[in-house]
């Protein structure tokens, strides 16, 4: 996403909608960087220009983890990957959604920095109505050393690894810490679900 062809640099910044037939609308999260392109976006008027690239990524592919085989999905977000998660906890069943009413246990591991940093926080009763149970993370908040998503997921721990799967969408060393957690709760990798 960039302002027109003299931005310096585009903004890569995930969809934060669901994929809805019939409607031309699109929800970003955007987070104002000074300097940056995100300010330029949205210091934007409404009814603003703006140029988008063709949609990147792949999507997940919900299909590797079937509701009648995998009761318990464990997704996992850090800071702007709530974007993805959010769209997809907001799909319906019949276009590749969670499917949440059909398991056992769906759980949102969902790490920010503060309460006051977390995006979506008015939705979260919604999607609790919709089967997902919302665990936020503040990593600023423990008083020794810092609290991330894998560490609050291990202390709850993972009592099916076969029947589990995973949806994350976050910085490289929480996917490494989270993919590591869940193999030795033996959940196999092929229920891990990433969208690129």
């Amino acid at each position: 996403m960039r302002i027109d062809e003299a931005t310096e640099k585009p903004a890569f910044i995930a969809i934060a909608s669901p994929p809805t037939r019939g409607v031309s609308e699109l929800e970003f999260l955007i987070k104002p960087v000074p300097g940056s392109t995100t300010e330029e976006l949205c210091a934007l008027d409404a009814g603003g220009a703006l140029q988008l690239s063709p949609v990147m990524g792949k999507g997940f592919d919900m299909s590797k983890l079937p509701a009648e085989d995998v009761k318990t999905v464990l997704l996992f977000a850090t800071g702007s990957g709530i974007s993805p998660i959010k769209a997809l906890i907001e799909t319906p069943e019949d276009a590749g959604g969670l499917e949440a009413a059909s398991r056992s246990d769906v759980r949102l591991y969902y790490g920010a920095l503060a309460p006051e940093t977390m995006a979506f926080r008015e939705l979260f009763e919604a999607w609790e109505a919709s089967g997902v149970r919302v665990i936020p993370v503040f990593s600023q908040a423990c008083e020794d050393e810092k609290c991330y998503v894998q560490h609050v997921c291990r202390e709850e721990g993972v009592s099916d690894g076969p029947s589990t799967g995973a949806v994350l969408v976050g910085q490289k060393e929480m996917v490494q810490d989270v993919k590591a957690l869940l193999a030795e709760c033996g959940m196999p990798e092929e229920n891990v679900v990433m969208n690129f």
